[in-house]
């Protein structure tokens, strides 16, 4: 008990001056509630200001490397940001970075993809429901929710273009019955 208390005191005093990667190591050698202490360390750190999956700030990249520290850990805390700000579109990427594909589907489902449509910005649905798409089997309902969105944007792109494709398609529809 005393040894947790003297390496959960370290950790704090380093965070307190800028050093939460070193905390995040000092936490590691505690007995009990250590990864609920590092996710705490990540939440509180972590850089706001990126977008892009695979860009790490130099102390990110200490955690994950040298401390092996879980990197879905860093895209959470970067998804419970952007819900904090209410960036939708960021939640859905940041959590499909961490593999939690239901509820980035959920997300996108609630708060993004209706405003999208209703807007006629569904071009901005585009690159959300790619990704999700190449998840499709390990999100609960996509066939019955998500995967009629990513139809519904990819409809023009099977649609007759044109006079003469549209003519095509009706002489093959009355020739042979299908398209």
């Amino acid at each position: 008990h005393l040894a947790s208390k003297l390496v959960t005191s370290y950790a704090a005093q380093l965070d307190r001056i800028g050093l939460w990667e070193w905390s995040v190591f000092v936490a590691q050698h505690l007995p009990a509630g250590r990864s609920a202490t590092i996710r705490n360390l990540v939440k509180r750190n972590i850089t706001r200001n990126t977008t892009d999956v695979a860009t790490l700030c130099e102390e990110e990249r200490r955690c994950l490397h040298d401390y092996h520290v879980d990197g879905n850990m860093f895209h959470c805390a970067r998804a419970l940001h952007a819900r904090y700000s209410r960036d939708w579109s960021k939640v859905v990427t940041w959590y499909t970075a961490a593999q939690m594909f239901d509820s980035a589907h959920r997300i996108l489902l609630d708060n993004i993809a209706p405003q999208k449509i209703v807007s006629r910005e569904e071009g901005d649905l585009i690159p959300l429901l790619t990704a999700l798409q190449q998840h499709r089997y390990d999100i609960q309902n996509w066939e019955n929710e998500g995967a009629i969105y990513f139809s519904y944007l990819h409809l023009p792109s099977v649609l007759p273009q044109g006079e003469e494709e549209l003519e095509l398609a009706r002489h093959q529809i009355s020739t042979t019955g299908t398209c």
